[in-house]
């Protein structure tokens, strides 16, 4: 019988920001002399005690994340993770308010930082990325519409869909459709 650990594994949810893993998010604060430690626990796990603190944790994690080498090292970063644990395929959700806020010509940066990690991991671990652009949710709309016009960037087979995405009380979906269209 095959352990569940040595099957490989396909993540189809993961938002990139998000599974920063806490020792890189530290290492690069330090780097920029940014102190993030109230993000962090005694034992270097992020601190949060439901969805959105853990919103405010996640935003405040993206402060060190300001240009295209972070996104290309924190992508290196989740993959490498990613596949130690088996993963053989992941898409990830990207959203330009954290790349570029919303910029197509700093997305576009951002986009191919990301995609060249891929790129790299793909070829040292054996992981394949795909990217889903998504617009994030308690930024309201009109900052959504900014997020979807970033997502009709041409980039080929790499992004695979866009969506929404963050805190789920901040706005019912049918205020974001003209994202959509």
């Amino acid at each position: 019988m095959t352990a569940t650990r040595d099957i490989p594994k396909v993540e189809l949810h993961l938002h990139l920001e998000g599974a920063a893993p806490p020792a890189f998010i530290a290492g690069l604060a330090k780097e920029k002399s940014v102190d993030l430690s109230g993000i962090f626990d005694d034992a270097g796990h992020y601190r949060y005690t439901d969805f959105n603190d853990f919103l405010r944790i996640y935003e405040a994690a993206c402060t060190v994340l300001t240009g295209p080498q972070e996104f290309y090292r924190l992508t290196r970063a989740v993959l490498e993770q990613s596949a130690a644990h088996g993963v053989v395929y992941s898409e990830t959700f990207l959203s330009p308010d954290f790349c570029g806020n919303c910029d197509p010509a700093a997305w576009a940066e951002y986009l191919a930082a990301i995609r060249e990690a891929a790129e790299d991991a793909e070829r040292a671990d054996g992981i394949v990325l795909r990217g889903i652009i998504t617009c994030i949710r308690h930024f309201g709309p009109e900052q959504a519409k900014r997020a979807a016009l970033c997502a009709q960037a041409p980039a080929g087979a790499f992004l695979t869909g866009f969506g929404l995405a963050g805190a789920e009380m901040a706005g019912r979906p049918r205020a974001f459709r003209s994202s959509f269209d």
